[in-house]
């Protein structure tokens, strides 16, 4: 959920519409995969939805939409990088809070590298598409 308000967020602070819309065949391959006692869940219930920007600057355009796409990731970077520090630093923990922090670790680093993959629809494709069209529009 933070990954999807980052992209929200950071999409209103630019002065652009940004609502979260429902992505109905997420919501059924996550009920799908627990139903079947599935090792691994799914969950992808939604995006944020984002309109274009109006500012009439093809480079600001762009940039602004890179800057939307790699929000979401750079939360589970962020949190990654939060868990690694604390486990690292930590000199007394549960074997409880060990166990959240390495899993919260493990996960947001998976979100990460998986919402980076340079596919369609997916973060990594934006962001590359967008950086793309930064470097070779300016020519």
């Amino acid at each position: 959920m933070l990954h999807e308000l980052a992209h929200k967020f950071i999409a209103i602070a630019f002065g652009l519409s940004a609502f979260f819309q429902v992505w109905y065949p997420g919501l059924g391959i996550a009920i799908f995969l627990k139903l079947i006692n599935s090792p691994f869940l799914i969950v992808a219930p939604g995006y944020v939805n984002i309109s274009n920007s109006g500012i009439l600057d093809p480079f600001m355009n762009n940039l602004i939409n890179v800057m939307v796409a790699f929000a979401g990731p750079a939360v589970n970077l962020i949190i990654w990088l939060i868990a690694t520090l604390i486990l690292t630093n930590a000199r007394r923990l549960t074997q409880m809070q060990a166990t959240t922090l390495y899993l919260t670790k493990k996960i947001n680093f998976l979100l990460f590298v998986f919402n980076m993959l340079p596919i369609p629809p997916l973060d990594g494709f934006h962001v590359l598409f967008g950086l793309f069209k930064l470097i070779f529009s300016s020519f």
